[in-house]
């Protein structure tokens, strides 16, 4: 597969459309594409909604909540595919990636710790492309995780969305957020795109955990008002001079304003 613009056709002819998991005995079925196939610069990536399907006549006690055959999950599919950057990956890897490898441990911590409002891993897999991969022999890896309730602030238009409502999602956010920090994690990739809200429910959820560091303030001396400016859900106000408006966008926010 020549290095191109890929599409969901591409990933639909390259990933199994039943993917077995065989450390907890259970199949996942790909149903409908919930991104694009897109390529960062050593892999690709999609995302799809999937359904637990029935393997065998027994599961096995892997001690990990599989729910029952039919239930929804989410299924993360990355493609390794070689860089286009001088010095860059061109050789097969075994995988996963290191980014991949965050989010397993992440989704495993959620899920150890029952956490809510976040995704919980239900198991991963590498498996080898083939011939018609974007780098033959290269790693194709397959998560599932839970599927959180909802739809993205983004698509559901948060600054157009009556104020009362924004202020109980921030409610929620700094919650869930605080949580996050607690078992260790600080996001760094804060967008309305990865924070889930379900009106019938109340449920707001965060997702999309490749990206973080590690947390090393306590969440309770954590800056609110400026968290939440970070993820887009509150407005941030206007400099009154020339250097505040450089820091904010150099993102110097966790830094002294003397030196």
């Amino acid at each position: 597969m020549a290095d191109r613009t890929l599409t969901v056709e591409d990933a639909d002819r390259l990933l199994d459309t039943t993917v077995v998991f065989p450390d907890i005995n259970a199949a996942f079925q790909r149903l409908q594409p919930i991104t694009n196939f897109r390529k960062d610069d050593t892999e690709a990536r999609i995302l799809y909604i999937c359904r637990r399907v029935a393997l065998g006549d027994a599961v096995a006690d892997s001690g990990v909540d599989q729910g029952s055959e039919g239930d929804l999950y989410i299924l993360k599919c990355k493609v390794q595919a070689p860089s286009q950057l001088a010095g860059g990956l061109v050789d097969p890897i075994e995988g996963p990636s290191s980014h991949t490898l965050d989010e397993l441990k992440a989704l495993k911590i959620f899920a150890d710790t029952d956490s809510p409002s976040l995704p919980h891993l239900i198991s991963w897999k590498t498996a080898v492309q083939g011939a018609d991969g974007p780098m033959p022999g290269g790693y194709i890896a397959y998560v599932v995780m839970t599927r959180m309730p909802g739809l993205d602030l983004l698509e559901l238009k948060f600054w157009s969305m009556p104020e009362d409502l924004q202020e109980e999602i921030r409610k929620r956010f700094l919650v869930a957020i605080k949580h996050i920090w607690r078992l260790g994690f600080q996001p760094y990739d804060c967008a309305l795109r990865n924070i889930l809200w379900e009106s019938d429910t109340r449920t707001l959820s965060i997702v999309d955990f490749e990206h973080y560091r590690p947390a090393t303030k306590d969440p309770i001396n954590m800056n609110e008002r400026e968290e939440m400016t970070k993820w887009g859900i509150l407005k941030q106000p206007l400099p009154q001079f020339h250097w505040q408006a450089w820091r904010q966008a150099e993102d110097l926010s966790g830094f002294p304003e003397k030196w």
